[in-house]
Order: C-alpha cells, then sequence, then structure tokens
C-alpha cells in the first residue's frame, strides 16, 4: 500500500507508475490522479483536432531535425541523486546535520564586527568622526535629547549610567582605587564590572578584552584576535 500525494487516499503498488527517482521506485502521484490532470489536455485536443495535428506535425519536424544522421545528440540528462537505501538516507542526513552544526559554530557577522572594531586605526578613525560631530550644535542637542528620552523610557539603562557614573566620580576624587584585570592581573586600562548593577559600589576590575567578553561571552571563541 502507498498513499497518494494528491488525493491523499491508500492505494495498491500497481496503482503508481514507476519512477526510478524516487525511493520506493514509484511515482507520488496514482495513476488515476494522473489521468485527471491530463482530461483538460483531451479536452482541448478533441475540440480543435486540427491544432493537435498541427502540432504533431510541427513535433515530427523538430525531431527529425536535432536527431538526423550525422548531427551530434544532446548530453543525457543526469538523474537527480536519491538514496538506495533507508540507511544510506540516514546516513546522509547525519552527514548534514553534523555539517550544519560545524556552519553554526562559526562566530556570527555581529561578533566579527565588534573584533573589526577593536582594531587601533579603526578606533582612531571613529574617535575623529566623534569629536567632529561634538562640534555640530544642532547633533550635540539631538544626542542630548535622546538620551534624555532613552533614559526616561528605560530604567535599566538609567540604573546602569547610574552605576558608571557612582564609580568614576568614586574613582576621580580618590575615594576608590582601581585594581588590576581579575582575569589577567594586567593593571592598564581596567574597567569596572558590575555583576550587580542595584549594588554599584560592587565592582570587580577588569581590563577592556575580559570586560567584553564578561558582557559577550561569544567573544571567547574570537580570545586570542581579541586579546
Amino acid at each position: 500500500m502507498k498513499r497518494c500525494s494528491r488525493c491523499r487516499v491508500g492505494k495498491p503498488l500497481g496503482e503508481f507508475h514507476h519512477n526510478r527517482t524516487r525511493l520506493d521506485g514509484l511515482s507520488d502521484d496514482c495513476k488515476a490522479c494522473k489521468k485527471n490532470i491530463r482530461k483538460p489536455e483531451v479536452r482541448w485536443a478533441q475540440r480543435s483536432p486540427a491544432r493537435l495535428e498541427q502540432l504533431r506535425a510541427y513535433g515530427r519536424e523538430r525531431y527529425h531535425e536535432l536527431y538526423a544522421p550525422g548531427r551530434p545528440r544532446w548530453k543525457k540528462r543526469s538523474v537527480v541523486w536519491q538514496p538506495k537505501t533507508v540507511e544510506h538516507a540516514e546516513r546522509h542526513r547525519e552527514n548534514h546535520r553534523q555539517a550544519k552544526a560545524r556552519y553554526n559554530r562559526k562566530p556570527s557577522t555581529k561578533a566579527l564586527a565588534r573584533v573589526y572594531y577593536q582594531r587601533a586605526n579603526v578606533k582612531e578613525k571613529m574617535r575623529q568622526r566623534y569629536h567632529e560631530a561634538m562640534q555640530n550644535e544642532e547633533y550635540v542637542m539631538k544626542r542630548r535629547e535622546y538620551m534624555r528620552q532613552r533614559r526616561k523610557n528605560d530604567p535599566e539603562y538609567a540604573k546602569r549610567e547610574d552605576a558608571r557614573i557612582i564609580v568614576n566620580i568614586m574613582v576621580r576624587w580618590g575615594w576608590m582605587q582601581r585594581g588590576p584585570c581579575a582575569v589577567c592581573g594586567i593593571a592598564d586600562k581596567v574597567e569596572g564590572h558590575h555583576p550587580n548593577y542595584d549594588d554599584p559600589l560592587s565592582v570587580v576590575w577588569l581590563c577592556r578584552p575580559h570586560h567584553r567578553i564578561e558582557h559577550y561571552p561569544h567573544l571567547a571563541l574570537l580570545a586570542g584576535e581579541a586579546l
């Protein structure tokens, strides 16, 4: 028994045409559905037999032109690949899943972009562009208004900004001392990381690369380039 893909009815295998491109060697549609598909063509041929005969004559003429003696033959069309057995098909699917998993382990475009913006020449270019933009008074006013609206609409962002401001004031007035990086021990260009923004004075000192990896764990795949 096999289920027809068009009428959705289970029928014996003898009700299906042979098709070697299918896994089971049989067509997906049954013979009755195939016949119903061709009914409009049969009705059209019955209505205009002269037109049908004209098309047949054209087909015979083209056939003799293409396959005349001494004329090069067309290359045989390659058959669509199909697995020979169920085990072969399952092995093919497993190989496809493994290849897809290897592809997904590659760093995303965003991760590569973050690494790109860590380059010295790119940083200098962005710094120059920022200073040029800050000379424009209209841009500065729009930026201030945008930051006010963002603090008003995003409480989490306002909480992060308040924690950073508090730490910067504490360090500037000497009430808090910067320590070395908690991961690699570097004491140069250390940044404060807040595990919890509700406690602004609870700070973990990290260098710039490890601070970014703390916020974006997928950058650990590119730790060699980021460091």
